[in-house]
């Protein structure tokens, strides 16, 4: 499985990263991401990942823990920081057709 991340659609999550406050635990730390079909959607249009800390480091999925850990106050607040990245991401986009023109050219130039 090959993933393709667009240089331009990554810049801008980093950047609506940056401007929302996120509790401690984000990128570097805790768990790493759940498997998905998201390589399947890299092949078709430009994709972005966002990784926000929402469950309790340490902790396995696919148990019990896993499912109650996003109840926790903390991850609420970890939930809030990653949606405000997402919304953040989607206004810019929907906003500046620019950067959605830049993603396309970006990815083109790296699926050719």
């Amino acid at each position: 499985m090959r993933t393709i991340v667009g240089l331009s659609l990554a810049t801008l999550v980093a950047a609506a990263v940056t401007s929302c406050s996120s509790p401690s635990g984000g990128p570097g730390g805790g768990q790493p991401p759940p498997s998905n079909d998201n390589g399947d959607v890299t092949w078709v249009v430009p994709t972005a990942a966002l990784s926000f800390p929402a469950s309790v480091p340490g902790i396995n999925y696919h148990n019990w823990q896993a499912a109650v850990t996003p109840t926790s106050t903390i991850a609420h607040k970890g939930m809030v920081a990653g949606a405000k990245v997402l919304a953040g991401t989607i206004l810019d986009l929907l906003t500046r057709p620019e950067l959605v023109q830049a993603a396309r050219a970006d990815f083109a130039q790296k699926t050719a």
